[in-house]
This record gives structure tokens, C-alpha cells and sequence, in this order.
């Protein structure tokens, strides 16, 4: 029994009549349960136990779907789905580069450098190679034969990826 001095603490005996007691909807009153809503051991509810659960745990305005479990929920599958893909990912990088599909990057690196290279050395080379041609002409033609020679390099370039050989040096150069 109570104390005369304590109020009676209302007991309900269903979800319907708790749903009826705060205003709510029996669904609601399932969802909170879920959520961890203090039920007595005989299966009643203490509506004012109930009541101050519900204003310290359920925010107003926030519904039940992003409930802290199913975002954790939804977090971890989105996470598993990134997962997975990555590994995927990894997977196909794998197989394409056991079937010769990739290349290291630093060997590209490199085979760049030694283009490059290469391409500098021929274009430095044209000065050589065509000195004793460029005697005696005019500045025009000899501007137009330097062109030639640079569209005929890079074109060279462009359609086999090679690049020719710089001339040898001269044996006065050394």
C-alpha cells in the first residue's frame, strides 16, 4: 500500500490501455518496448515510470526509423556494401595485373623520361644533321627546312611511339 504522503503510481495492464493513459498509438507503445521502455515483471506498465522514460529517451519530432540501432544498423551495411566493393576492386586489380593488363607506374615513369630524353636529344640533334644542307640558303627556306625536319620527328613520335636515333657526334665535337 502506499504511504498517504506518496501519490498512487497509476498501473496499466496492457499496451492498449498505456497507449490510452499517454496519448499514443499501441505501435508506438511496441516501438518503444524495443527500444528498452521499462516493462514490469509481470508484464504491467507504471505510467508515470513510463512517461519520464519516454521524455529522458525519445526525442520529439524524430520517428522511430532512425532509431540509434537501425542507423547503426544502416551504417554497418552501407560499410559492408563499401567493403565488399573495395575488395571487388581489389579482386579485379589483382587478376589485371597477373594477366599483364597493368603496368607499375614507375616504369611508365621511366619509359617517359627516356622518351623524353630521346626526343631531346634528336631535336637538339637537328642543328648537326643539318648544318652543311643550310649553307648558303636563305633565311626562309632555311626556317622551312627546320620546320620539316621537327613535323617529320614528331610525326615520327606519333606514329610509332620511337623516336630516331640522335645523330653520332662529330669527331671534332669530342
Amino acid at each position: 500500500m502506499p504511504r498517504p504522503d506518496q501519490p498512487a503510481i497509476q498501473v496499466v495492464d496492457s499496451q492498449k490501455a498505456l497507449a490510452a493513459a499517454l496519448g499514443k498509438k499501441p505501435g508506438t507503445i511496441s516501438q518503444w518496448i524495443k527500444r528498452g521502455m521499462p516493462v514490469r515483471g509481470d508484464g504491467k506498465f507504471e505510467v508515470e515510470i513510463v512517461q519520464a522514460w519516454a521524455e529522458a529517451n525519445i526525442k520529439r519530432g524524430r520517428p522511430f526509423e532512425h532509431d540509434d540501432r537501425r542507423k547503426l544498423a544502416r551504417e554497418s551495411l552501407e560499410a559492408q556494401t563499401r567493403y565488399r566493393q573495395e575488395k571487388a576492386l581489389l579482386a579485379k586489380l589483382d587478376r589485371q595485373a597477373r594477366e599483364g593488363e597493368l603496368v607499375e607506374r614507375e616504369l611508365v615513369e621511366n619509359i617517359l623520361v627516356q622518351r623524353a630524353s630521346l626526343f631531346r636529344k634528336s631535336a637538339l640533334g637537328l642543328g648537326r644533321r643539318l648544318a652543311l644542307e643550310l649553307v648558303g640558303m636563305d633565311a626562309a627556306r632555311i626556317q622551312e627546312r627546320i620546320d620539316q625536319e621537327i613535323r617529320g620527328l614528331l610525326e615520327e613520335v606519333s606514329r610509332t611511339g620511337k623516336l630516331p636515333e640522335p645523330p653520332a657526334p662529330a669527331e671534332d665535337d669530342e
